[in-house]
């Protein structure tokens, strides 16, 4: 059927026997359409049941015009066209609402479609209402212009004076770039004049897209690939970035492709050497008070600024805020599914007066929240005090250096942590979901 609503389509097959499993049903003569239908006769309790239906055939519309299926505007609608008529590759007029029609009145009508690409357009193809009765067949005196951007005057590809019966096919000569086909009528002094037709095709010797439809940016600063031609549904699109220093970001931005246009994505990922990585940055930081020696008594408190990237270390600063207690305080970095064979530990202590050490005896202890290991011993800094302001580097060495977490434990004297940020490297050894209600810190 060339639609859902025809009333008498032609019939392909009529299956009398019952189906085993499956069966192959030619049309002969083949049929053009753009619905199949599977209907059985009326019978009370009889209902169609299958699990897959699958058509073969020859697409009949041709793949080189660049308006099939794009976004189409215009200047005002009658109340019986349907948008985007005109490129749905239906030629037949007879057929209810397959027509683009303005309305009546409108003065100065414009019909429009966005190629959603540059082209370098140089044909241009209208079908009419020509054979039917069912619109105004008026298409004369028109303007077809490309347009490459609404900031600079459009391009006259042809002025058609005379009407234009079943079809008509105009050259733009010379070919320009353009994103935009418009059609347009000007001054009109009759109220049932408008742009009346049934499809329009536009053909381009070249194409090329000079803006491209997706850019994906590393740190913001670095370009990979772009994708010039906007993708299509279900795709899967990879971009190759260049031999890159490290980076904490991925940004991808998509230039709009027309009115309304937006970015819609079900999955991302990224690839690279990750043996520089920063395993804890965009993960959870926690602070704990240390009720006394069961760590069961330790009360945790969100602390991520530690793990946001910010290395600005202004003393008691947003990013960078000094806890205080009256207990002894613990810094915890949660890197939750991620399983690293730790090597480096980095500390970034808070830079300003404060009056004392900011790190003094401290204990790094690495623990893995998937088998309860807990190791007090691999992490060393190489010195027992540190002033504000220090990178504090603790290597790391040594058995059992798998963990999801990095434990920092100042002196207990200490009743204060001011610590900016943790960075924690080494190699990644395997992703693991925590169960529901995962402990922070080592059994007791």
């Amino acid at each position: 059927m060339m639609s859902p609503v025809e009333k008498t389509p032609p019939v392909c097959h009529y299956q009398l026997e019952v189906l085993d499993d499956h069966g192959l049903f030619p049309c002969k003569p083949s049929l053009t359409g753009r619905f199949v239908r599977i209907r059985k006769q009326e019978a009370e309790h009889d209902d169609i049941a299958l699990c897959e239906v699958e058509v073969f055939g020859t697409k009949i519309v041709d793949t080189d015009n660049l308006a099939w299926g794009m976004p189409t505007f215009l200047s005002s609608e009658h109340k019986e066209s349907i948008p985007h008529a005109a490129v749905d590759g239906i030629f037949n007029c007879h057929l209810k609402g397959s027509c683009q029609q303005t309305a009546p009145g409108d003065k100065w009508p414009w019909w429009r479609v966005d190629l959603h690409r540059t082209a370098k357009v140089s044909e241009v193809k209208i079908y009419t209402c020509y054979q039917c009765h069912s619109c105004d067949d008026n298409l004369f005196d028109f303007y077809i212009e490309t347009i490459m951007d609404f900031d600079h005057d459009p391009n006259v590809c042809h002025h058609q004076v005379s009407k234009v019966n079943e079809s008509g096919t105009f050259f733009c000569k010379p070919a320009r770039d353009a994103r935009h086909v418009r059609i347009r009528k000007e001054g009109l002094k009759e109220d049932n004049d408008a742009i009346v037709f049934c499809e329009v095709e536009v053909y381009a010797h070249s194409t090329e897209n000079h803006v491209p439809n997706v850019a994906v940016l590393v740190d913001s600063k670095t370009a990979c690939e772009n994708l010039m031609k906007p993708p299509k549904p279900g795709d899967v699109i990879g971009f190759k970035c260049p031999p890159t220093p490290l980076a904490s970001s991925i940004q991808i931005v998509k230039h709009p492709a027309y009115d309304g246009d937006t970015l819609s994505m079900c999955e991302v990922e990224v690839y690279g050497t990750p043996g520089n990585r920063n395993w804890a940055l965009g993960t959870k930081g926690y602070i704990g008070e240390a009720h006394g020696n069961n760590t069961n008594n330790t009360i945790l408190h969100p602390w991520n600024h530690i793990v946001d990237g910010d290395i600005s270390s202004q003393y008691n600063s947003t990013a960078c805020p000094t806890y205080f207690s009256s207990y002894p305080v613990i810094l915890i970095v949660d890197m939750y599914d991620r399983y690293v064979l730790v090597d480096k530990v980095v500390y970034l202590a808070a830079s300003g007066n404060l009056g004392s050490y900011t790190v003094e005896n401290a204990v790094i202890i690495l623990y893995n929240s998937d088998t309860n290991a807990r190791n007090a011993v691999a992490c060393k800094t190489g010195r027992q005090r540190f002033d504000a302001g220090y990178y504090i580097t603790a290597l790391c060495s040594g058995e059992a250096r798998v963990a999801n977490h990095v434990i920092l434990e100042n002196d207990p004297r200490l009743r204060t942590m001011a610590i900016c940020e943790v960075e924690v490297y080494g190699e990644f050894k395997y992703l693991k979901t925590p169960s529901i209600g995962y402990r922070h810190l080592p059994d007791p």
